[in-house]
């Protein structure tokens, strides 16, 4: 099954077939979009073989449903936050989103997203950030902090140099830099 993936949101993009039908159509097919491999936030329904073409040809040229603000072929604008039924699933799961300024004392997930590194914290959304900027370092992956397996706050790393006037929490030159954290 072909993929591709986006370095900047840490998605991954499957090419998928439909199930053989009356209606089937041997070039037609969806995209499954997921965030860090494994948590699936919705699917790119193209309506035509040419969208379908379309979608392969800006997937081979580096765009991201994301990052380049895609709809899904059903109205649906595609984020990290999830869209479709899965954005349904995942409002369902949350009681209440976290608040930065919020006192309250959470156990959060500190997920570096190298496999490595990663750790629980117990304080505050504000605090579980800055000790989650304590372990910063080099590695081309965004930093997020989860709460009961939810990100609630992203760290997005971006492989260019950081223009003037951007917000940068960490830089590393010409190789990449971490901007602003992001409230899921």
């Amino acid at each position: 099954m072909k993929n591709w993936k986006c370095v900047n949101c840490n998605t991954t993009i499957y090419k998928c077939e439909y199930d053989k039908g009356d209606n089937y159509e041997e070039d037609l097919r969806y995209f499954a979009v997921y965030h860090n491999d494994t948590d699936l936030l919705g699917k790119i329904y193209p309506a035509t073989i040419e969208d379908t073409q379309e979608c392969i040809s800006a997937l081979d040229n580096h765009e991201c449903p994301i990052c380049s603000g895609w709809e899904d072929g059903l109205g649906n604008k595609c984020n990290l936050f999830g869209w479709g039924d899965e954005h349904i699933r995942k409002i369902a799961m949350l009681t209440e989103k976290p608040n930065w300024e919020d006192d309250t004392k959470e156990e959060y997930y500190i997920n570096y997203n190298t496999g490595g590194g990663n750790f629980y914290y117990e304080g505050t959304l504000k605090e579980a950030m800055e000790a989650a900027e304590e372990g910063i370092a080099f590695t081309g992956c965004s930093i997020s902090v989860e709460l009961n397996d939810w990100e609630v706050a992203t760290l997005p790393w971006y492989n260019v140099a950081a223009r003037d006037g951007s917000i940068v929490t960490a830089g590393y030159g010409d190789f990449g830099h971490y901007g602003e954290w992001q409230l899921d």
